[in-house]
């Protein structure tokens, strides 16, 4: 089954993780160590994975991400 509406606003990481666990959806975290993301807020949320190799990031920025991943125990 898709989803084929948004979650409401506001589009805060709150309501798109509720919005997204209430469709059975996945919760991935992409990039969050870019310029917009999460950084280590991530640490504050229950995610089901972590985009850790990004094309578009430095490797030292993938590095954190692969290391996040790590300590929060996600694929």
């Amino acid at each position: 089954m898709s989803v084929t509406e948004l979650p409401h606003k506001p589009w805060t990481v709150r309501n798109v993780i509720d919005f997204s666990n209430d469709r059975d959806g996945v919760v991935i975290v992409a990039h969050p160590y870019r310029e917009y993301g999460l950084g280590n807020l991530a640490k504050n949320f229950s995610f089901d994975a972590i985009e850790v190799l990004n094309g578009g990031t430095s490797p030292r920025l993938n590095r954190l991400v692969e290391n996040l991943a790590k300590e929060m125990g996600l694929p």
